[in-house]
């Protein structure tokens, strides 16, 4: 089913980034080749995104192929966060020299942090990061952008009041979210409560639109 829609460039591309992972997956297990391993799928797969990007009809396909991949994005960006706040936000540790550098580290591995330096200004502090992170609507990596990108695409189409109704409630949740008064608990909490909510909008979209009926 899937061939059948994607641009055969594209199906080809996928089909050799299966294949070199069968072949290079198992012994690049170890650190010396880990990261020449990572940095062939990293690349392989953004070539494969930009094809999709610049060859794939604009219908139905392309529409939810961009929703699972805005999901995808608002998951992981919430992941690499949570990772850091345990470590950088402990109320028993003093903050030190090192914290711009670890949170730099963090925009860094989400791609924004030149945007952040031309966006925000050089001074990298953690509730400054967060809200950029979490709300700066031009980032494409920021859970604002994500949630947006998904509602445009979800908005035009039947059968979608349950799904926009846990979008909905997601975005009002962000909106008030303050990163500035925030601590580890509450940022915990918080992205605990939105990734349940990532994983509930999928599954109504699911069920919504990939699920058959009953018989």
């Amino acid at each position: 089913t899937t061939r059948d829609v994607m641009p055969a460039e594209v199906w080809e591309h996928v089909n050799e980034l299966y294949l070199y992972t069968l072949e290079h997956a198992e012994k690049s297990i170890g650190r010396r080749n880990r990261h020449a391993f990572l940095e062939q799928i990293i690349g392989r797969c953004q070539l494969i995104n930009g094809l999709m990007m610049t060859t794939l009809c604009r219908d139905h396909a392309n529409r939810f192929i961009k929703v699972g991949h805005l999901l995808e994005r608002a998951d992981m960006t919430t992941r690499v966060l949570d990772a850091h706040v345990g470590a950088l936000m402990n109320e028993d540790r003093n903050p030190n020299t090192a914290d711009p550098l670890i949170w730099a580290s963090v925009l860094s591995s989400l791609s924004a942090l030149e945007t952040y330096r031309r966006t925000v200004g050089p001074l990298v502090e953690r509730p400054e990061v967060v809200d950029f992170v979490f709300r700066d609507g031009s980032l494409p990596r920021s859970l604002k952008f994500c949630l947006q990108g998904i509602r445009g695409e979800l908005q035009p189409l039947k059968n979608n009041r349950a799904a926009l109704k846990i979008l909905d409630r997601s975005r009002r949740s962000l909106s008030r979210f303050d990163p500035h008064g925030a601590g580890r608990r509450d940022m915990h909490s918080f992205i605990d409560k939105f990734q349940g909510d990532l994983l509930d909008l999928g599954a109504e979209i699911n069920g919504a639109w990939f699920l058959s009926e009953p018989t």
